[in-house]
């Protein structure tokens, strides 16, 4: 039987730290499974000057100020950020939250962002790669109790990373991708859940990259059940407040596409009513109509 779930992706973009925590305390008491949100130094839209707060800080303060919901950065940027950083931080927020991190990963983008922040922005087929390797290096770092590594971007000698995860064997991964020869094998091979990445809710596009993914899984061995796959949900207009049946059927229709893990998002000032009322009426109808 298909395990579903439903996240609220709550936008950092012009939110102020005291709406955050409100709406993450009050998505913690609701009939919800994750809380997200993105990792960038800047708004990618709109007034750049607007607040934006720094991903590794709000995933520990999330993990402190919530009791049950489990959370995931979609996603951390492994062209910004260090593969040895981020297991140390990762497993730090891993302990924080008693073991309810999911840590998502993707291979950057936005280049305005690097320009800005004097970064470099290698090609896609670099950042691929680092992606794949910081991956390699994180996953050595949480299971080794010395890390030994020599790869193209990252180097290990003896690398303790204490304590090592609250999680066995280790935090689940979300990797997000969507070229076909390349990263969607990374996820197959490494990922617990596949956040699509521009599919901006293309079904037919979901579809046919969940079943170019179930191809990969098999190649390896992997059961393609075992893999979820997660997408941000465009629901119609009015469904947080007064068309329940209307949720039901977007959800379906992103259901049938092979979608199991759907992430909405909420824009400061947080609607937490509005969310309330979509965990206790469309969530439930959802999963009764799909037998869950």
């Amino acid at each position: 039987m298909t395990r579903f779930r439903f996240g609220i992706a709550t936008i950092l973009q012009g939110a102020e730290y005291p709406q955050l925590r409100e709406a993450w305390q009050a998505i913690d008491g609701m009939n919800l499974d994750l809380i997200t949100f993105w990792d960038h130094y800047l708004p990618i839209s709109g007034d750049i000057d607007a607040p934006n707060h720094e991903v590794w800080t709000l995933l520990g303060a999330l993990a402190e100020c919530t009791e049950r919901v489990r959370f995931v950065p979609s996603v951390i940027s492994t062209a910004r950020h260090d593969a040895r950083l981020i297991a140390n931080a990762a497993a730090t927020v891993d302990h924080i939250s008693n073991g309810r991190l999911e840590l998502g990963l993707g291979a950057g983008g936005v280049p305005d962002e690097h320009r800005r922040y004097g970064l470099p922005f290698p090609s896609a087929g670099e950042r691929v790669a680092r992606l794949e390797e910081s991956i390699r290096v994180i996953l050595l770092l949480w299971s080794e109790r010395r890390a030994h590594f020599a790869g193209r971007f990252f180097r290990l000698d003896d690398a303790p990373c204490e304590p090592k995860p609250v999680q066995r064997p280790h935090p689940p991964l979300t990797i997000a991708g969507g070229g076909e020869k390349r990263s969607l094998r990374i996820v197959a091979r490494y990922a617990a859940t596949w956040r699509a990445f521009n599919t901006a809710g293309n079904i037919p596009a979901l579809a046919a990259k969940n079943r170019l993914l179930d191809d990969y899984c098999r190649e390896i061995g992997r059961d393609p059940a075992t893999l979820e796959r997660a997408e941000a949900v465009t629901p119609p207009a009015d469904w947080w407040t007064g068309a329940p049946d209307e949720g039901v059927a977007a959800l379906r229709a992103y259901a049938e596409a092979g979608v199991n893990c759907f992430i909405l998002a909420a824009r400061p000032p947080f609607p937490l009513q509005q969310i309330e009322r979509f965990a206790r009426e469309v969530v439930p109808r959802f999963r009764t109509s799909v037998g869950t």
